[in-house]
């Protein structure tokens, strides 16, 4: 919110807009007014090159082509994956285990996703991993316990296919994660309060693990794209159909 990045065919990333979290990533909160008179112009992000992926919420994620995951701005609640929760003023690359997040599974990860107070980005075998809140349970680890370093999203959808690889989609809400399997499923896990999940019904407790979303369209029709809003979910079929499902008392739902 309040900032943009942008990434240019040479793999350099560009920002502009706020910056009361370094989200702009040039070392400084250098920042607007009280009447957030914001930063004109772009500005380089400090020392990211051969970038080939960017997500950017209140904190941004980068992923470099040799894999490795990069991470800066807002971390309150751990969402950079560093290992505190502590805002970065420019890009740090994420660890796991002492080493490069991109060591596991195999050696590039496809699509990064930067919500609201927590990330996901998925391996080149299938596995989601996630860091951030996770009070409603948006992690999918089984647990409702914030991570400021990396988890594996816990089953079933990594037993069930191998899922999510380059071609694979995510999608993340205020509160709930979409993700969509190799095999067409479509899985679901967080918030359940307005019925975003799509699970047949709402629940006031969270779902801490992934939960196969039920839908009514066709099992010949695919999934393509997906989007999570605050409290509802939104698919776009293969046949050029959207459907919507979830909080509709602002007529989010179409």
């Amino acid at each position: 919110p309040e900032h943009v990045l942008a990434l240019d065919a040479s793999g350099n990333v560009w920002s502009w807009g706020a910056n009361d979290h370094g989200q702009l990533g040039n070392g400084t909160t250098d920042e607007p007014s009280p009447y957030y008179e914001y930063l004109s112009g772009l500005i380089p992000v400090s020392g990211l090159t051969d970038v080939v992926e960017i997500a950017a919420g209140m904190h941004n994620l980068a992923r470099k082509s040799d894999g490795t995951l990069w991470a800066w701005g807002y971390g309150e609640m751990g969402q950079l994956g560093l290992g505190d929760n502590d805002d970065a003023y420019q890009p740090n690359q994420i660890y796991q285990g002492g080493v490069p997040l991109q060591s596991y599974g195999t050696s590039v990860f496809g699509r990064i996703s930067s919500g609201v107070q927590h990330s996901l980005v998925i391996d080149a075998t299938g596995g989601i991993w996630a860091w951030g809140a996770n009070h409603l349970s948006v992690l999918g680890d089984n647990s409702r316990v914030a991570k400021n370093l990396p988890v594996r999203t816990s089953d079933p959808i990594q037993s069930v296919t191998r899922a999510i690889d380059f071609s694979g989609i995510i999608a993340l809400g205020d509160d709930h994660t979409l993700a969509l399997a190799e095999d067409g499923s479509l899985w679901a896990w967080g918030a359940n309060d307005h019925g975003q999940l799509g699970v047949g019904y709402e629940f006031s407790d969270p779902y801490t693990h992934p939960v196969q979303v039920l839908h009514p369209w066709p099992d010949s029709e695919t999934v393509i794209g997906l989007a999570a809003g605050g409290d509802h979910s939104l698919a776009l079929l293969s046949d050029g159909s959207v459907w919507a499902w979830g909080n509709q008392e602002a007529g989010a739902t179409g």
